[in-house]
C-alpha cells in the first residue's frame, strides 16, 4: 500500500497494527508511507483503520510533521 500524505503518528500507527512493522517506510521525501498487507489480520486492520480509526484524521502533504525518522 502507498499512503499519500501524512498524519501525526502515522508511521507508529501502522507499525503497531501490521504484521510486518519493519516494512513501514517513508517515501517520496517523507511525504508518504509504503507498507505491506500480507495477512488476513493486516487486511482487517487496514479495513478497521479506514472505517473507524482514521475517519477523522487530517492528512497533510507537509513533511515537517513530527514523527520518528528512519535515518533519512
Amino acid at each position: 500500500m502507498w499512503q499519500w500524505g501524512r498524519f501525526e503518528g502515522d508511521e507508529a500507527y501502522w507499525q503497531k497494527v501490521l504484521s510486518e512493522p519493519n516494512h513501514v517506510q517513508q517515501v517520496s521525501e517523507k511525504r508518504g508511507l509504503r507498507f505491506h498487507l500480507t495477512t488476513a489480520a493486516d487486511f482487517a486492520a487496514f479495513a478497521k483503520a479506514m472505517r473507524h480509526d482514521l475517519t477523522k484524521v487530517e492528512f497533510s502533504e507537509n513533511a515537517d510533521l513530527e514523527h520518528a525518522s528512519d535515518g533519512e
